[in-house]
């Protein structure tokens, strides 16, 4: 297909004549590695929250909700590992990673990986807030406050916007090459136009 409607779709034409997108890319087994490395580790990471303690020092406050949610259990279908682990699968293969903070009278009860291609950021222009836009396809996008989104750009020069729309879209010559036909004849792909 055309550039324009190849990058529609979420993909980049590679070198190697090859869409990559962020579901291919993980049939490569380099890219595979790298992103599940990462997202294990983070998974397996314990987050929880602590208090300080008199005379110094912190304790685990594991009566806090928001322990629960990040150690435990996102909600009642999706553990905290899991939870974890798809955010930054995410984060790592997109331009960012989200999770949806749902609240009830303002306080955190569940939380919820959103995949990259369903968020669409806004900022509101008299508050500077951002707002989310969720649209599932369902024919019914809503909008979400700030507060009730975690946003971690993608690789990036700063907090606020990834270097890169996304690690397949960085790396797309390589990965490219990597799962091409054996049959493929190498020489010609390298050369440059």
């Amino acid at each position: 297909p055309e550039e324009w409607l190849t990058e529609l779709i979420g993909g980049k034409r590679s070198k190697s004549g090859i869409m990559i997108n962020a579901k291919n890319a993980m049939s490569c087994v380099a890219a595979y590695a790298c992103v599940n490395v990462l997202s294990s580790t983070l998974a397996c990471t314990p987050l929880h929250v602590y208090h300080p303690v008199e005379g110094g020092g912190k304790e685990r406050f594991r009566k806090h909700p928001v322990d629960r949610l990040l150690s435990r259990e996102w909600n009642q279908w999706l553990t905290a590992f899991r939870g974890w682990r798809v955010f930054m699968v995410n984060a790592c293969l997109t331009e960012a990673g989200y999770i949806e903070v749902v609240r009830k009278a303002g306080r955190p009860v569940e939380l919820y990986p959103m995949p990259t291609k369903f968020v669409r950021k806004n900022i509101n222009k008299r508050t500077l807030e951002p707002q989310y836009t969720i649209d599932m396809g369902d024919g019914d996008p809503r909008t979400i406050r700030g507060n009730c989104m975690i946003e971690v750009p993608g690789l990036g020069l700063d907090a606020f916007e990834a270097l890169v729309s996304s690690f397949p879209g960085l790396s797309s010559t390589s990965i490219g090459i990597a799962i091409l036909p054996i049959s493929c004849k190498y020489p010609a792909i390298l050369k440059e136009k």
